[in-house]
Formats: C-alpha cells, sequence, structure tokens
C-alpha cells in the first residue's frame, strides 16, 4: 500500500465532513406577552435590541451598520415613532425602516442564527403579512393601528445560518411596511477551528510518510 495513501484517506474525510449539508430547520417566534415585550431569547440564543441608527431620519438607506452591516434588497426610509410614524405598540419610540412596495427582503450578516424584528403596514386596518427565512414561512395578520408585531427566527443548525429573510404583504394594499426593534445574533464559523487544528496535524502526516 502506498505510505500516503491512508493520511490522504483520512484528510478527504475531514474535508468532506465539513463541507457536508447537515439537516437544517428554521424556527419561528411570534407570540409577544405582553404586547410589545420582546423576548430575551431565540431558541438557545440570547438576544438583545441595538442602539438607535445615528443617521438623520427620513434618510434612504439600505442597511444597518450598526447591526453588523443587515443590508436590505431595495433602498427604505429610516424614519423613528413619533417622527414620520404615527404609532406602535408596547412602548417603542426608536427607529423604523420604511419602505412603501408590498415586498422587502433582508440579508442578515454571515452566521446570523437569530434574527428578529416588529412589523407593522401603514395604513390603520388589517392586513396579512408572509415572513420567511430560509425557506420557512409564518402568515400574520397585522394591525396598522398599533398592532406591530414581532416575528423571531432561530436556526436548529448554526451551521446552516440564516440567510435571508423576505416580508410580503400578501394583500398588497397595506401601503408599504415599517419594521423596527431589529435584533440578531451572530456566532464564530463553528467547522473554523476543529478544521484549523485538524488539518496541519493531517498534512503533517502526509508529510512525515512520504517515500524516502
Amino acid at each position: 500500500m502506498n505510505p500516503i495513501t491512508a493520511p490522504l484517506r483520512a484528510l478527504l474525510l475531514a474535508v468532506a465532513a465539513a463541507s457536508a449539508i447537515p439537516s437544517f430547520a428554521v424556527t419561528v417566534y411570534t407570540r409577544i406577552s405582553p404586547p410589545g415585550e420582546l423576548p430575551a431569547t431565540l431558541g438557545p440564543y440570547e438576544v438583545k435590541p441595538f442602539g438607535d441608527d445615528p443617521r438623520p431620519l427620513g434618510s434612504t438607506v439600505t442597511g444597518v451598520p450598526a447591526l453588523l452591516n443587515l443590508t436590505y434588497d431595495r433602498p427604505v426610509t429610516l424614519l423613528a415613532v413619533g417622527q414620520g410614524w404615527d404609532s406602535w405598540s408596547g412602548t417603542y419610540a426608536g427607529d423604523l425602516y420604511f419602505t412603501s412596495g408590498n415586498e422587502l427582503g433582508i440579508i442578515p450578516p454571515p452566521q446570523t442564527v437569530a434574527f428578529g424584528f416588529s412589523l407593522q403596514p401603514n395604513l390603520w386596518d388589517t392586513f396579512a403579512f408572509e415572513v420567511s427565512a430560509n425557506g420557512t414561512t409564518v402568515t400574520l395578520d397585522i394591525s396598522g393601528d398599533g398592532g406591530a408585531r414581532f416575528i423571531g427566527f432561530w436556526t436548529d443548525d448554526p451551521t446552516e445560518p440564516i440567510s435571508y429573510v423576505r416580508i410580503w404583504d400578501a394583500t398588497g394594499a397595506a401601503d408599504g411596511f415599517a419594521l423596527g426593534e431589529l435584533t440578531l445574533t451572530v456566532v464564530p464559523e463553528p467547522l473554523a477551528y476543529p478544521l484549523a487544528v485538524a488539518l496541519p496535524a493531517l498534512l503533517w502526516a502526509v508529510w512525515s510518510r512520504r517515500p524516502r
């Protein structure tokens, strides 16, 4: 047997295990009790709201630098409750991101394992919204009269982070919507550290057992 066959086989198995696609699911949190109170955790992950957006109200923006450069798939307008937006649920009076369309895509930063936000339609009526993350979809009826609802997602497998969130006004009649109270949790790449340790050892085994 070639003396480097076994180490090479071990190396290939390690790389294959690192790149294998695991089973994956996203879990949804939509209940708030009491109204307006955000959860302290999403699944096993601790979450907390981020601070105010320092940019001027009324600005057209395409992301949130304070949220590790979270981005939107189209421009939105930075508003605040009581400053460009009339009502919200609970006591929240912070920043909002408004779109006049009926759809918005959100690209969280890499390795996002939990992500949540509150959502409210523009018009003062109740509208059906569909919100999805990585193919998991929830449908909610949300009131525009101080009825913002929190939607949170978390991944059941940190090696498969949340990569895309889509908000859609299913009725197309809400005249836009706003989201606020954004929160997320990011973890380091879980396979990076085992590979950093394993690969040098395997490569040394290959080199040391090469034919003399």
